[in-house]
């Protein structure tokens, strides 16, 4: 009577140890399905992310299509020429045309032309627009202690010229380049004329970048950045 009992016993240890793996292979199982579903959730914003990023992409195109059409006669005339940074594209304006050497007073020639950069710029109410001065590298006498401070007043002369061709102050920044970004070389009088310009860069938000959304993001959960103008978990455009 002994022998049927151990085997008894041996059959429900052996049981229960199937039990036990059952048990683990289950969970095994609904740890993999829960993962597998977080990937697909991961896949599925993904794509949206693509999706958003792609039509920013074909916005920003047509966008700057629009612009080479609305400048191309200035363009062809040499009045206006198209320079492409890694950083920025930029609408540069012949300085000879607007300053005199070592002046930030706009001539009147350059009044005419703010007053068709400030007729583009109305036409885009939702963008904004950096006004550049640059410089040749000669040395600075007069008025102005340095290339930088000379630069800086022709592009706030510029921005202050189109304010009052009615473009909202909102759209408009200044900076200086002083002679730091070159279109030509400077061992020519024609040269250093192509360098002392101002150039109006259109600036893209960050809003069309596609790092946006992570800095965003990254953010809100650290809680060491201000997030201004920002509209159902987006920033608004400014």
């Amino acid at each position: 009577m002994k022998r049927p009992v151990i085997i008894l016993l041996a059959a429900l240890a052996m049981g229960g140890c199937h039990a036990k793996k059952v048990r683990t292979l289950e969970a095994e199982v609904a740890a993999l399905q829960q993962a597998n579903q977080a990937c697909v959730v991961e896949v599925d914003v993904l794509k949206e992310e693509l999706v958003r990023v792609e039509r920013k992409n074909r916005e920003l195109a047509a966008y700057y299509e629009s612009l080479l059409e609305e400048f191309e006669p200035q363009m062809e005339e040499g009045a206006v020429e198209l320079v492409l940074y890694p950083d920025r594209s930029v609408l540069a304006l012949a300085d000879e045309i607007h300053f005199a050497t070592g002046s930030a007073r706009l001539s009147a020639s350059g009044r005419e032309a703010v007053q068709d950069l400030a007729a583009l710029i109305l036409r885009h109410p939702d963008r904004r627009f950096q006004v550049e001065g640059h410089t040749d590298p000669r040395p600075i006498s007069g008025s102005y202690a340095a290339n930088w401070d000379l630069g800086a007043q022709r592009a706030v002369n510029v921005v202050k010229a189109l304010i009052e061709a009615g473009v909202p102050e909102t759209q408009l920044s200044a900076a200086t380049y002083a002679a730091t970004s070159p279109v030509a070389d400077n061992d020519s009088p024609d040269g250093m004329a192509r360098n002392r310009r101002i150039a109006v860069a259109l600036q893209t938000t960050l809003e069309e970048t596609a790092a946006h959304t992570a800095l965003l993001e990254a953010a809100r959960e650290h809680r060491v950045a201000r997030v201004i103008g920002e509209r159902d978990g987006r920033t608004a455009r400014r």
